[in-house]
Order: C-alpha cells, then sequence, then structure tokens
C-alpha cells in the first residue's frame, strides 16, 4: 500500500518509539490510522517487531494474541483447557525476551478505557521491554488518552 503525504507522521512514530516512548494516533473511522502505523511497520521491521492487537476484544483475547506472537511456548502442554487471563499476562511480561527487534505491541480500535483494559495498558508500560502505538477513536476523551501516555 502506497501512502502519500504521511511521510511526516511516519517519522514522528518512528522517532517516539526509537526515542523510548509510546505514540497515540486518534482520529476518524477510516482515516488511514491503521494503514499508518501498517506502513510504519513495513519500513521499521529489522528495528521493531510490530504485533497488531484489536483492543475493542476483551482484555483476555488481547493477552491471548500477544502471547500467540511475544511469549515462548509453554513448558507443559495444557490438557485440553485454554489458559486464562493471569497465565497469558505472566507469559507475556515474564517471559524470556526473543532476541531480535523490540516489541512494539499496537492497540489498534481504542475506544474507551475500561479498568481491564487500563491494566493491560499499566502492565506493558511498566515491563519496559515493550513500546506501543494506541489508535484511538476521535471520540476517545483527552482524559483517556493522557493515560495511555503515562
Amino acid at each position: 500500500m502506497e501512502l502519500v503525504g504521511r511521510e511526516r507522521e511516519q517519522a514522528r512514530i518512528t522517532a517516539a518509539l526509537a526515542a523510548g516512548r509510546n505514540a497515540v494516533l486518534s482520529g476518524r473511522y477510516g482515516s488511514g490510522r491503521t494503514a499508518l502505523v501498517r506502513r510504519v511497520a513495513e519500513v521499521s521491521a529489522g528495528r521493531f517487531h510490530f504485533v497488531f492487537v484489536d483492543f475493542s476484544a476483551p482484555p483476555r483475547e488481547a493477552w491471548a494474541a500477544l502471547a500467540a506472537e511475544l511469549a515462548p511456548p509453554p513448558r507443559r502442554p495444557g490438557r485440553g483447557r485454554s489458559a486464562g487471563w493471569r497465565t497469558l499476562r505472566a507469559q507475556v511480561l515474564h517471559g524470556q525476551p526473543a532476541d531480535g527487534p523490540r516489541p512494539v505491541v499496537v492497540l489498534d480500535d481504542v475506544g474507551r478505557l475500561t479498568p481491564a483494559r487500563l491494566d493491560l495498558v499499566r502492565q506493558l508500560s511498566l515491563a519496559d521491554r515493550f513500546r506501543f502505538v494506541a489508535i484511538v477513536e476521535g471520540f476517545l476523551p483527552t482524559a483517556d488518552r493522557a493515560q495511555l501516555l503515562s
């Protein structure tokens, strides 16, 4: 996909991640925010490992997507049960970091912040081995956007 006229935004996102900061992209549905981040992921593939997570899904599904992409496989196979969200969270946060590009978690479709979703963001921030880009809806209150960066 070719994005025309978005070089400045691409550079700002890349610079923020390189400086160890997170980024929040706000705008209307259909304005190309996700396409912009996908383009940044393309051009910086050797530098960062982007993992896209549907943030509108329940937090347990977000942890499962992150564990599938970032966590080492479990030592003991389960007995037909899927792991609980706490186990998935522990696998992501405390798993051995893989050698290679730093993970960037893309929280796509942030429409509202619940305590469980804020906890997910807080845990990722505290782990310090992750950076994230939050793609938020234009109607998300400014105070909620600020919580994503703190």
